[in-house]
């Protein structure tokens, strides 16, 4: 019997393995993925596992159909190595797909993963029936090693740890041969894939951290630099915060220390002879003491961990990276005998020309870059604020995952028992604790000293505490790893000690202070520049400083007797306080003055605290914001002693009256974007980690009572037939009490008012002085003391008074004009015609013509006739206003200029009317 024809369809082949990326796993996660990897393999594989996964994961591995090989490659994955050739035009020819040999790994394990959620597990757990994010990993590790030296046919790109770095992996069908008779060929295999990497390259040495100021900036940028391979996308910083041990510490630290040392020392003396031991350097029983200020592996460590590792985000951008680019037309130590292959000239065929050229490949170990990034406002700003706990890993979790109940999200990442500091091995859940393991470390028993239990560092930071914030004197260390996309390398050896909180400047002088009673509301007060530890040196250009100025009045007034109408000074001295100025001037403690006949210095009498004139409710201003670039040289210290430093010279004035005042300043590195302390607090929180320096005070001053203000100076008119000979040019008469001498015979340079004057509208820095020789004293009747300034150059002015010491300045006076109207054709009189009107009314109309000045308006007017007869007296006609109906016309001065023969009528009248010539804003006329 037979059947009939039928058609059976072509079974494909089974995909290629599928390498997936694991790094985005948590790093609790991720260890339990590599931490079952062969004894002293580096290499680590993570494929899909696309097989029946039913039952466990030995089983599964068991009744797999297929198994995962591998062989060695001579491309590399990376798309940016600069010692890879161009790919051939036509693709991948027959001739250059892997020709093995094909082996297995020496170990694999299969685990479920959930890269939803980031959870890891060994065996397939119960939410993979229902939950479709499960997805089944092998690992394989122990990868093919070296090739005996006999041949050189081998593939030469072997890392350091005798381990093959790329390979490309295929399916085998796994069955006895009589099956695989029966199967076709192409079902045998499947497609191989492209190149895989690995492992990662380990960062070369340790990152480094430091606080820089860039150029043109002023404040301080941290920055972290390290050498890492040139090709990784990705990059992961870990820092874990330090601490100082105490003297104390360290010397029952060191004598733990030298007797563990002796201890030892004397068992391998009794198993050794006496001359062995004469020859290491000692009698039997005596051992090598440690130095108490050494540090290494075999001195003395001056810090201990306060926190375990923790982690921070991946980082892709801001990264600055500089490669370093070798002579790759070298002969390389691992191909010594194989002719040089210019990098960029591709090997021809696909035998030896592809052997050579991926000979003369440099290892990835030597494809090395500089890289270096500024840590973001933010960051820096979360590390110095947020709290840390003790003796806890953190570990970083991607935003929108959760994290397994048993690693607490902290700071954007998860916590776990503390892992041991340089050991880049994962730590077993049933280690011990941090100091369970320091008390092995040193050889110790129970009672040993518990390195883990931090320095007392404030009261607020105490021992056993559990968080704390950074401080001022913690010391960061940091580490790092990188990621090609699909696994981390190892983290790299941890980097020196250094300071995550910026510097705290100290002050190099005290604020010296100059008070005179003859000046009562002006303080002069200068300081030095502050300097940085040796190690910040080199950030001393970022240093700001703050002035500010503290008033109180209840304690001038209660202590310092300030407003009373008795004032005792021996009442003061009781209390402890002493006054430059007798009753005012600078406040300072009282000395008890020496004997007779004794030449020591008087003893203090009872102490005061002078802080306690000030209090919270005390009033406070800035006066005044500096950086270090603004320091210059200035003489500081007493007359006799003083010395030329580089600081600052501050001038204070508009000191009230009858309070005690104090100046302070503040100083600190500058930071941009961070959280700023409240410079008002008298006391500087110490748990603040930009906080300002505590403030250098100046020695308080008690100003004395001010004198009543000044009189502001009024503009009155020029009495008739006065003055002529100053009338010619600008002039103005002022009237005040204060324009009195102290005695008649007392002359103008010696009285102690001034005049300012600055053009109306004008700003108080416009304000000038006016000269003694322009200024006249004059006793005018029914004004009383006056003053007449003369040949001013304005034309509107506002005039003020003021002590010489200008301390004592009165109001600004309103804006006055120094020229009255000039009647034009003044010797010619004015125009007089005899009018008759319908009504019969007659009437003398008398027209003139008045010149005035911007701002300058005609308001009065006065009218003088006289008989026309030789003996007749002029008479003088009562005075009028200028009204609307009284100028008949107002012609600007730019149609006057315009005019045919103005400049020559101006070139008459210059000689006598001076710089008033021209500069008016037009001519009126009036009847």
């Amino acid at each position: 019997l037979k059947s009939g024809t039928f058609c059976a369809e072509r079974v494909a082949p089974p995909a290629p393995p599928e390498p997936l990326p694991i790094c985005g796993l948590p790093t609790p996660e991720y260890q339990k993925l590599v931490v079952r990897t062969a004894l002293g393999s580096v290499g680590l594989l993570a494929v899909r596992w696309p097989w029946n996964v039913e039952g466990h994961t030995a089983d599964v591995l068991r009744r797999a159909t297929y198994v995962l090989e591998l062989c060695e490659s001579a491309d590399r994955p990376s798309l940016r190595d600069v010692t890879t050739g161009p790919l051939p035009a036509a693709g991948q020819m027959p001739a250059g797909r892997p020709q093995g040999p094909w082996v297995e790994a020496t170990s694999m394990q299969l685990y479920y993963a959930n890269f939803q959620t980031g959870k890891v597990s060994h065996e397939r757990p119960q939410e993979a029936e229902e939950e479709p994010n499960w997805i089944p990993i092998l690992i394989a590790s122990g990868l093919p090693a070296e090739r005996p030296a006999g041949g050189r046919e081998g593939n030469l790109l072997l890392d350091s740890h005798n381990e093959v770095s790329f390979v490309h992996l295929r399916w085998r069908y796994r069955a006895r041969a009589s099956d695989l008779a029966a199967l076709p060929t192409p079902l045998h295999f499947s497609a191989a894939s492209g190149p895989v990497r690995t492992r990662v390259v380990t960062p070369l040495g340790a990152p480094h951290w430091g606080l820089v100021c860039p150029p043109r900036m002023g404040k301080i940028v941290p920055t972290l630099t390290w050498t890492a391979w040139m090709d990784t996308p990705l990059h992961q910083f870990s820092f874990r915060v330090l601490h100082l041990l105490s003297k104390k510490e360290r010397r029952r630290l060191w004598q733990k220390r030298n007797s563990a040392a002796n201890r030892s020392r004397a068992e391998s003396d009794s198993e050794t002879c006496s001359d062995s031991a004469s020859a290491a350097g000692g009698a039997p029983g005596q051992g090598r003491r440690l130095s108490l200020n050494s540090q290494g592996a075999e001195g003395l460590e001056m810090y201990t961990p306060m926190t375990g590792w923790i982690e921070m985000a991946p980082v892709i951008e801001a990264i600055e990276s500089r490669p370093i680019i070798e002579d790759v037309t070298e002969k390389d130590d691992l191909a010594s005998d194989v002719p040089a292959v210019p990098v960029g000239r591709h090997a021809e065929g696909a035998g030896g020309g592809a052997a050579v050229a991926a000979a003369k490949r440099r290892p990835e170990e030597r494809l090395l870059a500089e890289n270096k990034r500024q840590l973001a406002p933010h960051e820096w700003n979360k590390m110095l604020f947020r709290h840390y706990a003790r003796e806890e890993d953190e570990y970083w979790v991607a935003p929108g995952r959760h994290a397994p109940e048993s690693h607490p999200v902290q700071f954007e990442s998860t916590t776990r028992s503390r892992a041991s500091s340089k050991n880049e091995a994962p730590v077993p859940e049933d280690a011990p604790s941090g100091a369970q393991r320091q008390r092995s470390a040193t050889g110790g028993s129970g009672d040993e000293l518990d390195l883990s239990s931090p320095r007392k560092l404030s009261q607020q930071h105490h021992k056993g505490s559990a968080t704390f914030r950074m401080q001022w004197g913690m010391q960061v260390e940091w580490r790092v790893r990188i990621s090609d996309g699909f696994r981390w390398s190892p983290w790299s050896t941890p980097s020196s000690p250094l300071g995550l909180v910026p510097p705290m400047p100290a002050f190099t002088t005290e604020v010296e202070t100059v008070f005179s009673r003859r000046d009562p509301t002006n303080l002069k007060v200068c300081w030095g520049i502050c300097e940085l530890p040796p190690e910040y040196t080199h950030l001393s250009s970022t240093i700001e400083y703050l002035a500010y100025l503290t008033s109180d009045e209840s304690s001038a007034r209660t202590v310092l007797q300030s407003g009373k109408g008795t004032f005792d000074l021996e009442k003061l001295h009781r209390v402890g306080v002493a006054m430059s100025e007798g009753n005012c001037g600078l406040v300072a403690q009282f000395m008890e003055p020496p004997a007779e006949g004794d030449e020591a210095q008087g003893e203090r009498a009872q102490p005061f605290d002078l802080n306690a004139l000030f209090s919270e409710r005390s009033m406070q201003r800035v006066v005044g914001k500096f950086r270090q670039e603004d320091a210059r040289l200035i003489n500081f210290g007493p007359e006799g002693a003083t010395r030329t430093i580089s600081g600052f010279e501050l001038a204070v004035s508009g000191l009230k009256p009858e309070l005690v005042h104090r100046l302070s300043v503040r100083a600190r590195c500058a930071t941009p974007g961070l959280d700023e302390p409240d410079w008002q607090k008298l006391k500087a929180d110490l748990n603040h980690p930009l906080r300002w320096s505590e403030p250098q005070h100046s020695p308080p001053v008690l100003t004395p009572k001010a004198p009543p203000p000044l009189l502001v100076p009024e503009a009155i008119t020029l009495p008739e037939g006065r003055f002529a000979r100053f009338t010619h040019k600008p002039c103005l008469l002022l009237r005040s009490p204060i324009f009195k001498k102290g005695h008649p015979d007392d002359f103008d340079k010696a009285h102690p008012i001034v005049l300012d004057m600055k053009p109306a509208g004008s700003g108080d820095e416009d304000y000038r002085q006016v000269p003694l020789e322009n200024s006249t004293y004059i006793d005018v009747e029914h004004h009383g003391p006056c003053r007449l300034i003369h040949d001013l150059p304005l034309f509107r002015v506002e005039v003020r008074a003021r002590n010489q010491t200008m301390n004592d300045v009165s109001a600004a006076g309103r804006p006055t004009l120094t020229v009255p109207p000039m009647l034009l054709e003044a010797a010619r009189g004015p125009d007089v015609e005899l009018v008759l009107r319908e009504n019969g009314g007659m009437f003398v109309q008398v027209t003139w013509t008045a010149r005035c000045v911007l701002h300058q308006m005609p308001k009065v007017f006065q009218l003088g006739l006289r008989r026309h007869s030789v003996e007749a007296p002029p008479v003088d006609m009562k005075a009028c206003e200028v009204t609307s109906a009284t100028v008949l016309d107002v012609m600007p001065v730019s149609i006057m200029a315009a005019a045919e023969g103005f400049e020559a009528l101006v070139a008459e009248a210059a000689p006598d009317t001076g710089s008033g010539a021209g500069a008016g804003a037009g001519a009126a006329r009036n009847r």
